[in-house]
């Protein structure tokens, strides 16, 4: 390291603890802090036990290639999918990607959103770091569709609901050579 990078690595360090700092002072008094509102209760009226329908349109299968360290996936074969709905009861989706070689897996991510308004699309996986086993393995897309009378909120945690149930759910399996 020369003495030029040496003396700019200083200067950003100190305006990083400068900036911090600043920032620090300007923070809101502890009886200023706002906090996330507390938990929402249960939905009062919500009725499992009368439904009306509803549906979803899905894919029948993914298609998946390799193509250097991305893995690239396509939904073909579309389908409609019927569902029935409880009465007032909140809705929801949750989307996990694992990869798997063997009996070994590999969790890449999960994700929840309110509603059934899932739109399917084509998608891209990124190696992390090059932590994917070479050779063959397997993608595997779990999408659950389910209903709860917890309502949609800050840490959200539908399956608290006494009326939680799922809709639907399906695992994709993608090879990849």
């Amino acid at each position: 390291m020369n003495d030029k990078s040496f003396c700019k690595g200083l200067f950003l360090l100190w305006a990083s603890l400068s900036f911090a700092t600043a920032s620090f002072a300007e923070s809101p008094a502890p009886s200023e802090v706002v906090h996330f509102p507390k938990a929402i209760p249960a939905i009062a009226d919500a009725d499992p036990s009368t439904r009306h329908p509803d549906s979803i349109r899905m894919p029948a299968k993914y298609d998946a290639v390799r193509k250097g360290d991305r893995i690239i996936y396509t939904p073909v074969e579309f389908e409609e999918i019927k569902l029935t709905v409880g009465k007032n009861m909140a809705t929801g989706h949750s989307e996990e990607t694992k990869i798997r070689r063997g009996s070994k897996s590999r969790d890449l991510g999960l994700s929840m959103s309110s509603g059934l308004n899932w739109q399917p699309s084509a998608g891209m996986l990124l190696n992390d770091q090059g932590k994917w086993p070479q050779g063959a393995f397997t993608v595997e897309y779990t999408i659950t569709f389910f209903e709860t009378d917890m309502p949609a909120q800050h840490m959200w945690s539908p399956q608290e609901g006494k009326n939680y149930k799922v809709l639907w759910t399906r695992t994709y399996r993608m090879p990849i050579k």
